[in-house]
């Protein structure tokens, strides 16, 4: 039998056998739901994402929608160079090309085979005048010269006998009235022809045997030689072509533009040619009379001399450029070079910072810089427009910046 305290300790241990088991089911209660929401974490991760993309595309739409807010108005800003008057002297730029006052073929005068030949006279050489370059065989040439020679001998004499004959048939004649043949004097004049005959042909036949030995015309510079050494050459034939060295001169186009400044320097003018960073003194020679067929331009012939005796030396048919030294001009001013329009026009700002286009003269073109003369009022200054935009209208408005132009000259 079960007594009241064994009952007591049955049933305290049946309550903690309950309590183990329900608290056994609540940790199993845990694991699931942790491990539910475990699942649920993904899903819930994906849908915040795409709650938020949401927001953003109807929040970007909503102010794709929204009215524009109104541009402030205000005036546009444009950069400006401060220029002044000075005293300048311009410097015309042009392009010309070298071409040589004399250039001559030396041809063979004389049929022959070449005995000598300067073999130093190739070409780029300088060769002074009446140096010997060619000399042919001249065995043949001798004998013509004796043959000639011979000849005027004969007719000399021949002169003599007709001058004692005449002296003698006038002796013998009675009356002064007969005729000329009897006097000799039809054969007197025969025998002077004959004799003039021959002292030409010597004088021919001389020349010939001279024209053996070939010589510079005059101080030249070799361009080509056209003949070798034993070389048997034809009467006519080219040995040599050459070109004038103590003077080379300059075909230079001037266009109508510079022509008119152009005519108020020459022929004075102080001109310089240029080229590879070499310069050479020149002077006026001549304008031509006509204008070029294809450009319709002037033509202005400069001269410069000695072009080869300096190192480096000044080539034939070079491009070079051309420096004349114009008038000076008491009211230049120097602005940049981006401020002169594509119509040879400049922008400025007046003191009401409105636009004004103005008409200039453009004296000289540097690198960054032109020098121009305006056309109204050229001693004022001016708050000229560096950047000048074809938007712009004159008497528009402006906020003007001064520019800090460096100087690069």
């Amino acid at each position: 039998m079960y007594t009241p305290s064994t009952l007591a300790e049955h049933a305290s241990c049946d309550h903690l056998g309950i309590l183990n088991i329900v608290s056994e089911m609540k940790r199993s209660d845990v694991k699931r739901s942790g491990r539910k929401k475990q699942k649920r974490l993904p899903i819930i991760v994906a849908t915040l994402f795409f709650m938020v993309i949401v927001g953003l595309i109807m929040i970007l739409a909503a102010q794709s929608h929204a009215p524009l807010q109104p541009v402030k108005p205000g005036y546009q800003p444009v950069t400006v160079f401060e220029a002044t008057a000075r005293s300048y002297r311009p410097v015309l730029t042009l392009f010309g090309t070298t071409f040589p006052r004399w250039q001559s073929e030396v041809k063979a005068q004389t049929t022959g085979q070449v005995t000598w030949l300067d073999v130093d006279a190739e070409p780029g050489v300088l060769v002074p005048e009446s140096q010997t370059l060619v000399r042919l065989e001249t065995t043949a040439l001798q004998a013509g010269v004796a043959s000639a020679h011979s000849a005027v001998k004969q007719a000399e004499l021949a002169l003599e006998r007709e001058q004692h004959e005449q002296t003698v048939a006038v002796k013998m004649l009675s009356s002064d009235k007969a005729p000329a043949y009897a006097r000799r004097i039809p054969q007197l004049a025969a025998a002077k022809a004959g004799l003039l005959q021959a002292e030409k042909l010597y004088t021919n036949a001389r020349k010939q045997l001279n024209d053996a030995v070939i010589k510079a015309p005059f101080d030249a510079i070799i361009l080509s030689r056209q003949v070798n050494p034993s070389q048997y050459v034809e009467r006519g034939q080219t040995v040599f072509e050459i070109a004038a060295s103590h003077v080379l001169d300059i075909k230079v186009p001037v266009p109508e533009r510079d022509w008119r400044r152009l005519q108020q320097v020459l022929p004075l003018a102080k001109i310089e040619i240029a080229s590879q960073h070499h310069r050479w003194p020149a002077s006026f020679r001549y304008l031509s009379p006509q204008l070029d067929r294809v450009t319709r331009q002037r033509q202005l012939i400069l001269t410069v001399s000695k072009p080869f005796d300096k190192s480096p030396q000044l080539l034939l048919h070079q491009q070079v450029r051309v420096y004349v030294q114009l008038a000076v001009s008491p009211v230049a001013m120097r602005i940049p070079a981006t401020a002169l329009t594509r119509d040879g026009q400049v922008w400025t700002v007046n003191t009401d910072n409105r636009l004004v286009r103005e008409d200039v003269t453009l004296l000289e073109e540097q690198k960054r810089w032109v020098w121009v003369v305006f056309s109204g009022e050229p001693q004022r200054i001016r708050h000229v427009v560096v950047y000048p935009l074809i938007s712009m209208l004159p008497g528009q408005e402006v906020m003007p910046e001064t520019s800090q132009v460096e100087d690069v000259q």
